[in-house]
């Protein structure tokens, strides 16, 4: 043997001898402290951070049972139902008497769509289940099972995409808001770019932490969204800060700010030009000391407020209240929205829709089918209370949490967050269309133009076969386009309204539609002034119709860019009454040839009890009727009301009677 070779074994023994003692003890003392910080984590149900510790533990302690099974009740929030159901089962196999066993295995078959396993499991925790809370929610968890068996059987046409790696990284995208005509988007972002960094649970030398959110935002550049970046620094502080809402105007942003000393309050910030004011807290009753106040959804006057609460003498959990807006910064009169829409678990993430009468939102109560579902609720007949919620069904939703819902204006997509499996990161942006529940359902959708230009319009949708009316619809003033979603199997008509025109109908027959289907209708508009310009199109105008038509033209005028026309106030009365009215400027926010169609609308401006005074003006002279909702002395009052309706009435106009 070569005494060099002989030589080093010796040492090499000699070496591992004395050092393998303490490398052990190290290696010992590591998994004592990685045991210690995955149990300070489990035990405060911080699953997720404790995931990566006992996925390391249950390999270098293979015998330890325990590591096992919190490593599979972990995988559950990381959203890897197959791995949480094949760990759970296992530790499960050895020992069945592991603490929520039944029910973490439940959880597990029930977020991988095994219903029947999961009710078994479920049934199983209700047998050794002493604390009533616990019952309540084993209960609920029964409900989800049987609610998704069900409604995997309902099929639906609207489709769900993923909005794709730029918007969507490995870290967290939530509470998406679209504007501008859908080519922005704002979400809230938690990950590697968020402002604040990360805060470290046991020090930087340990990963075990979590990062603060961060406002973003992207923009559509043809077909592809950049990349996201920093709303603004006025924004992003190193604490959490979440969009929650935009006016509908898109000049005031809503947020969540939640920092170490308050369980999250609800902000605003204005836009001035392109760059956010720092943001107020909102004043009056929504923020209350010692809850947590988050989501928000906002009316297009500005007036109420829907938003998600923690507070205490609700219905359990998180509630969704609204409250009335008193003078120009202050929410009061705080409402609990009712059991139509709140339940015992968390209620949250409202939105209202273009037209008022729809509110999304996101539940684990009433039918969820796991998780967090989209909800609607349609607002009731007394234009106060909302209607008992209704699921959306799949695919909008899945066994994981689906929130964060926003239809657009014209309900055609909308944009929402879901950890479903199959994204890219923990939470992640998606598209559905159409935005609206789409069982049973027609698309209409199209374009109205006044002489080759968008305008605003009201689509009326009645029936050709009974005298009811379906709904009124818009068209909106900046590009002309309108979507309404029908139910199928009804004979349509449908009634095209611009101010000041003799109106356009178009009939659309569903009798004999069978499955989801679209169809464009696209509406084109003609002043008397634009044929009068163009004889090639519409022929020569005669002398006395063009005197009119210029005489009419000198009658409007433009006085801060609004439209003021000018007449007789002889050529005016009231309705049900011969007498004219009182000279003045009357605002107006609608116009009418179908007196019915003035009412209805009369009726609903009224319903708000925001404007000075809603009334119904006739022109006789020409039959249109006039939706007012003010009549002022002078011009630059006038003027400023107009401004106020149009924020909600964007074709609103002033009526000058002398």
């Amino acid at each position: 043997m070569n005494l060099n070779k002989l030589y080093f074994s010796i040492l090499f023994l000699a070496f591992v001898a004395i050092f393998q003692p303490v490398i052990c003890v190290a290696q010992s003392a590591n998994v004592k402290t990685m045991e210690s910080h995955a149990k300070t984590l489990f035990d405060k149900r911080e699953y997720e951070q404790a995931f990566d510790y006992y996925m390391k533990l249950k390999e270098l302690r293979p015998k330890k049972n325990v590591f096992k099974y919190r490593a599979g009740v972990c995988a559950i929030y990381k959203g890897d139902a197959p791995l949480a159901v094949a760990l759970i089962k296992s530790a499960y196999d050895v020992n069945p008497s592991l603490v929520d066993v039944n029910f973490f295995l439940g959880r597990a078959y029930l977020l991988n769509n095994s219903y029947d396993e999961a009710v078994e499991q479920f049934n199983l925790q209700m047998v050794k289940e002493t604390d009533p809370t616990e019952k309540l929610k084993l209960k609920q968890y029964l409900v989800n099972c049987l609610s998704a068996k069900a409604i995997s059987a309902t099929i639906t046409n609207n489709k769900v995409i993923n909005a794709g790696t730029n918007l969507n990284s490995a870290a967290e995208e939530f509470a998406p808001m679209l504007y501008n005509n859908d080519m922005n988007i704002i979400f809230t972002y938690k990950g590697l770019k968020s402002t604040g960094g990360k805060s470290y649970t046991f020090g930087k030398t340990d990963s075990a932490g979590f990062y603060h959110e961060d406002i973003f935002q992207s923009s559509l550049e043809g077909s592809k969204w950049s990349l996201p970046h920093g709303l603004s620094t006025n924004l992003n502080t190193v604490d959490h800060d979440a969009a929650t809402a935009l006016s509908p105007d898109s000049r005031v942003l809503y947020l969540y700010r939640g920092g170490s000393s308050d369980g999250g309050d609800i902000y605003w910030s204005k836009r001035l030009g392109k760059y956010w004011t720092v943001p107020d807290k909102l004043k009056g009753d929504i923020n209350k000391a010692g809850s947590w106040e988050g989501s928000v959804a906002i009316s297009k006057d500005g007036h109420t407020i829907y938003f998600s609460s923690n507070r205490m003498n609700g219905f359990g959990g998180k509630d969704i209240y609204s409250a009335e807006l008193e003078g120009d910064t202050a929410f009061v009169n705080v409402k609990n929205l009712g059991t139509n829409v709140n339940t015992p678990y968390d209620d949250d993430a409202p939105f209202l829709t273009n037209n008022e009468s729809t509110l999304y939102f996101s539940s684990r109560g009433h039918n969820s089918i796991g998780g967090y579902d989209v909800f609607f609720s349609a607002l009731g007949s007394d234009g106060v209370s909302w209607e008992l919620a209704q699921n959306m069904a799949s695919p909008i939703n899945s066994t994981a949490d689906d929130i964060y819902y926003q239809s657009s204006k014209d309900g055609y997509s909308a944009v929402y967050s879901s950890n479903r499996a199959g994204g890219n990161g923990m939470m992640d942006l998606y598209f559905a269309t159409p935005g609206v529940p789409s069982a049973d359902l027609l698309t209409i959708f199209g374009k109205v133009t006044l002489d080759g230009k968008p305008v605003g319009a009201t689509v009326t949708v009645a029936y050709n076969n009974k005298k009811d009316i379906q709904g009124d619809y818009n068209a909106s003033a900046e590009n002309g386009r309108y979507t309404i979603n029908l139910p199928k199997g009804e004979d349509y008509k449908l009634f095209y309204l611009v101010n000041g025109l003799d109106d356009f109908s178009k009939t659309y027959d569903a009798t004999q539609v069978k499955t989801y289907t679209t169809h464009e209708i696209n509406v084109e508009f003609f002043s008397d002034e634009y044929k009068m310009k163009h004889p090639e199109k519409f022929g020569k105008v005669n002398v006395s119709d063009s005197l009119k038509i210029m005489k009419e033209q000198n009658a409007t005028v433009m006085i801060d860019s609004i439209r003021t026309v000018k007449d007789l106030v002889s050529n005016f009365n009231f309705e049900n009454s011969t007498a004219p009215v009182d000279t003045g400027f009357y605002v107006v926010v609608g116009t009418f040839k179908n007196l019915d169609y003035a009412k209805r609308m009369e009726a609903k401006v009224k319903l708000k009890k925001q404007y000075p005074k809603v009334q119904l003006v006739y022109n006789n002279k020409s039959g249109f009727t006039h939706v007012t909702v003010g009549r002022l002395t002078y011009m630059e009052d006038a003027i400023i009301l107009t401004k106020e309706a149009r924020k909600e009435y964007l074709d609103s106009w002033v009526q000058s009677l002398r």
